[in-house]
């Protein structure tokens, strides 16, 4: 198979199976809870919602797939405890928006659709989510070129507990954007490189 969204040890009727499902969300779906999904090589044009507590969704091993997220659309991730390692991520406006606790985001790619410009973000860290941790990423060329308007790598809208380390950040008008949507608490940056932001590094709000 050259694409697919696979789960191992599906409990069945008569034992347990491996499952492969044409799109993420379809493998999101019928997920169980702390299930691993893994996602071949291919371009998945889709924007999925993880709503499962507990889920890995990965590249499978040698796998570079790629999400293709278009303009009136981007991920969710409402659930806790969850991981995405290792896909290139290909968006317009928006990328992903997390409300969950604990959700880790690592060894990924995040690039602006060619030609385009984004006024949001490739990462969203909603106010009253904890421990959420972004790690060894790549955040290339999200800009905006009006005045006044940014594109964002990260957005942390209300630290607390939370970890942005070991990331590239490449051609962005913000690389991290802090805000104080609720008390402030932990945040860590560290081990970043930023390289040719257009107005900030980091930004604290």
């Amino acid at each position: 198979l050259d694409r697919g969204a696979l789960i191992e040890d599906v409990d069945v009727n008569d034992g347990t199976r491996n499952i492969i499902f044409n799109r993420t969300q379809d493998a999101e779906t019928a997920a169980e809870s702390d299930a691993t999904i893994e996602v071949l090589n291919g371009t998945y044009n889709e924007s999925i919602t993880v709503e499962t507590n507990g889920l890995t969704l990965e590249a499978a091993d040698g796998a570079e797939p790629t999400i293709d997220i278009s303009a009136d659309s981007r991920a969710n991730i409402p659930a806790d405890n969850v991981t995405v390692n290792g896909f290139s991520v290909v968006f317009e406006g928006q990328a992903a928006y997390i409300r969950g606790d604990n959700v880790t985001i690592e060894n990924s790619t995040f690039e602006l659709e060619s030609g385009t410009t984004s006024t949001g973000y490739a990462l969203r860290y909603e106010g009253l989510t904890s421990d959420g941790e972004v790690r060894n990423n790549e955040f290339v060329g999200i800009t905006n070129d009006q005045s006044g308007e940014f594109g964002n790598g990260v957005i942390i809208a209300g630290p607390d507990g939370h970890e942005v380390v070991e990331n590239t950040f490449d051609g962005n008008s913000i690389g991290v954007n802090v805000g104080s949507q609720q008390p402030a608490g932990e945040l860590l940056v560290s081990d970043n490189t930023f390289t040719s932001q257009d107005d900030f590094a980091v930004a604290l709000n």
